[in-house]
């Protein structure tokens, strides 16, 4: 999975997408302010491995007595933590100071479970609340995962869609809105397109835009739930075997087969 696409979320969380997975029973609400406020303090890293977070950021933010490097030695032996299960090491080049004979010093990137762990031993406040919030940024970013991979095969399947569509623009012209029409070849890719969104959200993205107060040239899919996108890809599939045979079937005729499609998807509880 490219993780620079712009369609697929990364960085840090917004209220608007937490709230898409309060939506989706995959966060509670609680979650929300929690995750929002505590981010900016300890900024979970986002690696192929799982999730991490900064060790010397947790010490910092737990207020912990202990210089840095005597407190994460001490917790990893006492807990028994194994090195590139539970955390992992590097040694960063830092500017020495003078006198300091310019020794690198250690620096440990933790799994959000220990994180909670060494959290919670602390047993204060700031503990407390620090596990609440890698409970609940965990859960967020599993949610994240999961829409990620669905807009993804969003993506991946509109190239071949895309291709058909335009393979088949000529044939498929004459019988478009005339809202379509106008704008020519490109017409004929927003006709199809607003085919689909009607039908899974039941209105086009122009309204959609506005209802949710959205740029204008912003991929409404971007904005979509988990369910909404694998609508996306089923659609996309039934249409782009509909377009192949367009003797058969006009742009109306495919509308209502596409909504006898989606409600088919519903009633048969696939998704």
């Amino acid at each position: 999975m490219n993780k620079n696409n712009n369609n697929l979320r990364k960085n840090s969380f917004k209220e608007e997408e937490l709230k898409q997975y309060v939506k989706n029973g995959d966060l509670k609400e609680s979650d929300i302010q929690i995750i929002l406020e505590y981010q900016k303090l300890l900024p979970v890293l986002q690696q192929e491995d799982g999730s991490w977070i900064d060790a010397r950021t947790l010490h910092k933010e737990l207020k912990v007595g202990k210089v840095f490097g005597a407190w994460i030695a001490g917790r990893i032996d006492k807990y028994e933590f194994i090195e590139n299960e539970d955390y992992k090491v590097c040694f960063p080049k830092r500017e020495s100071k003078k006198g300091s004979g310019g020794h690198n010093t250690k620096d440990y990137s933790l799994t959000l479970d220990m994180a909670k762990e060494l959290s919670m031993v602390e047993n204060n406040k700031i503990g407390r609340i620090s596990r609440k919030y890698f409970i609940a940024i965990d859960k967020a970013f599993k949610a994240r995962r999961l829409w990620n991979i669905d807009r993804w095969e969003t993506l991946e399947h509109y190239k071949n869609y895309r291709k058909i569509i335009n393979l088949s623009k000529k044939e498929l012209m004459p019988t478009m809105p005339d809202w379509c029409k106008k704008r020519g070849d490109q017409g004929v890719f927003m006709g199809e397109a607003n085919l689909l969104n009607e039908i899974i959200i039941g209105m086009s993205a122009s309204d959609y835009r506005f209802k949710y107060c959205l740029p204008k040239d912003e991929p409404v899919r971007n904005h979509f739930n988990n369910f909404e996108l694998q609508m996306v890809a089923e659609l996309e599939k039934f249409d782009t075997d509909l377009i192949r045979l367009q003797e058969m079937y006009d742009y109306e005729e495919r509308r209502k087969l596409l909504a006898k499609k989606y409600q088919s998807l519903l009633d048969n509880n696939n998704f």
